[in-house]
């Protein structure tokens, strides 16, 4: 809360949110940029969600905010990664000063945004949701990526978001990235959502995985804890 209060009163022409995906996407992490989003917009700030056009919906209404734009380029999946041709043009069209928030998940994106965001003369923020594994037939090309590109991306953020301390640990030992710079700021829920009692429907606890059945959600690590809790 204290990292967002400061940034909100940063004289910051345009607070940009840069996400590959973005609702009616599926993820959590297209859930995590829009809360983001509409509730920044909330406080008076001036919003532009910049993601691509994969898994959009014509049918599919945006928040209606004042301050709140999205902007969806046109874009399509290569190799397992999202490609925007036309994204560093977007971004270095922005107002001189803003503020490029980028979702870090996908390869490459991060860069363009911090490229973008130095030439501009803007603050660059990077908010790190996983540490993504190589996979698919271009995955030594993104293993090459997370030992040159990527690290150098993070150390360079005027600030890096993580969720945890355990993602703290992993950014400041793997990656390099100053302790200084990492702020811990943990995934919530927005307003609304609240409960105020908690219900146990079962007698036995059960357990539900709700996601991808992809490399980054890891199933087997899920099955292999399993075998050590007791009935």
């Amino acid at each position: 809360l204290r990292v967002f209060e400061e940034t909100q009163e940063l004289p910051y022409p345009k607070n940009i949110q840069i996400v590959a995906y973005y609702p009616p996407a599926l993820g959590g992490m297209e859930r995590v940029a829009e809360n983001l989003a509409v509730e920044l917009a909330e406080t008076g700030q001036a919003v532009e969600v910049v993601t691509s056009s994969i898994g959009y919906s014509t049918k599919f209404q945006d928040h209606k905010k004042d301050g709140y734009t999205v902007s969806r380029l046109a874009g399509r999946m290569v190799g397992g990664l999202p490609v925007i041709p036309a994204l560093f043009w977007h971004l270095v069209r922005q107002p001189h000063g803003s503020l490029y928030h980028v979702h870090v998940a996908q390869a490459f994106l991060p860069e363009l945004a911090l490229l973008a965001a130095r030439l501009r003369g803007g603050m660059f923020v990077a908010h790190f949701h996983l540490d993504a594994i190589p996979s698919g037939k271009f995955g030594a090309l993104f293993a090459a990526y997370k030992r040159t590109l990527f690290p150098y991306m993070l150390r360079h953020a005027d600030r890096v978001i993580v969720f945890s301390e355990d993602q703290k640990k992993l950014v400041e030992e793997k990656y390099g990235v100053a302790s200084a710079s990492v702020h811990i700021v943990p995934n919530g829920i927005r307003r609304g959502f609240e409960r105020s009692e908690v219900k146990t429907l079962h007698r036995r606890p059960r357990l539900l995985f709700v996601g991808r059945l992809s490399h980054q959600k890891n199933i087997g690590f899920l099955l292999h804890a399993l075998s050590g809790v007791s009935e």
